[in-house]
């Protein structure tokens, strides 16, 4: 008999998208995403790690070349400094360096 696996009074739901990792060919992995990041996932982007010796936190809007590596786009954030703003990770003048 198979038992029905509720999710427990107060906690979240899963997200809404389940997403599975193939690597040739083989199911590798599955997690459950909300829109924006299924929404990256499903494009294919191309995923890179963030070297240690990178001493400020990536945000979104930076440039990325195999050259160059992460370029920090002044422009965008400036564009969009609203939402920069209020990101926690977003290095801000006044941290210690």
């Amino acid at each position: 008999m198979a038992f029905a696996n509720p999710t427990p009074q107060g906690a979240n739901p899963k997200p809404p998208h389940k997403i599975a990792f193939i690597i040739d060919g083989v199911v590798a992995d599955t997690i459950h995403v909300p829109d924006r990041l299924a929404a990256v996932l499903l494009s294919e982007p191309k995923m890179v790690r963030i070297p240690d010796e990178l001493e400020t936190a990536v945000i979104p809007g930076w440039k990325f070349n195999d050259e160059d590596g992460f370029i920090d786009d002044k422009e965008w954030q400036l564009r969009n400094e609203d939402a920069v703003m209020r990101d926690p990770n977003f290095p801000r003048e006044s941290d210690p360096a």
